[in-house]
């Protein structure tokens, strides 16, 4: 069983009342969907300087251009032949969902971990 990385953003602080008497502990976490990693990846991703770059070079190394056919819009179920075809990289997506999250939770604190 591979240990994969794992990515959380959280923000810690306390809720008062207006009288400042009662005092409520909270903790905000939010987790990225990382890939699924070999052990050996996670390792370098965690003891890396920059655990995003190695992260994404990694997301870059194991995905490849993928030719996809397209199909008329009125072909829900794909029974026609396609009309076209377009190339997909799963890797774009992902980094750019990550990009988005680091951007959401910039204000919290954002650790890399090991599951």
């Amino acid at each position: 069983m591979s240990m994969n990385i794992s990515l959380s953003a959280s923000l810690k602080g306390t809720f008062t009342s207006d009288d400042n008497k009662i005092v409520k502990p909270y903790n905000i976490l939010h987790y990225f969907d990382c890939w699924q990693t070999p052990t050996k990846v996670t390792y370098e991703i965690l003891e890396s300087e920059d655990p995003k770059k190695t992260y994404i070079d990694w997301i870059i190394s194991v995905s490849v251009d993928r030719e996809i056919n397209i199909y008329a819009e009125d072909d829900i179920f794909n029974l026609k032949p396609p009309i076209g075809t377009e190339i997909y990289n799963p890797a774009k997506g992902h980094i750019k969902e990550l990009e988005e999250f680091l951007e959401d939770y910039k204000d919290y604190q954002i650790e890399w971990f090991m599951i």
